[in-house]
């Protein structure tokens, strides 16, 4: 899979998009099973990470943390292979600028992040967030 913009914008009628946070692509690392346990209940989908998040997890590469620079590193290969990448929305909060760019394209969000899910649930965006007691994803749908 490539990474574009434009491949977003026309993909197939009825295809779902979820963009993902930092959040979900770290925790690939930890062997969750991201991409499997979306397809389980979404059906097919494609992935999008918009550039904060990119950036982001750049940022992360250069972390004493060696876990969460591995983890980093590995996010962005998988992002590389599986994933369109799309501008994000400008706004001073990288989570507000995800949300907010979920929302533009009409996608659900998928986070393992409580605040994440607070604010795109206030900002009316269906949210997928990861249960790890029951290892999978819960859809909270705005009506």
């Amino acid at each position: 899979m490539g990474t574009s913009e434009e491949r977003v914008i026309g993909r197939a009628r009825g295809t779902k998009l979820v963009v993902f946070d930092t959040s979900v692509l770290m925790a690939l690392y930890e062997r969750i099973q991201v991409f499997e346990l979306l397809e389980d209940l979404l059906g097919e989908f494609e992935c999008v990470v918009p550039l904060c998040v990119i950036n982001e997890l750049m940022k992360h590469l250069s972390s004493r943390s060696t876990r969460k620079s591995k983890a980093a590193e590995f996010a962005l290969n998988i992002v590389k292979q599986r994933c369109s990448t799309v501008e994000c929305i400008q706004v001073s909060e990288v989570d507000e600028a995800v949300v907010l760019t979920a929302k533009s394209l009409r996608a659900f969000i998928a986070t393992l992040d409580q605040e994440m899910k607070k604010l795109a649930r206030n900002l009316g965006v269906a949210v997928l967030y990861y249960r790890s007691s029951k290892n999978r994803f819960e859809s909270f749908l705005v009506v």
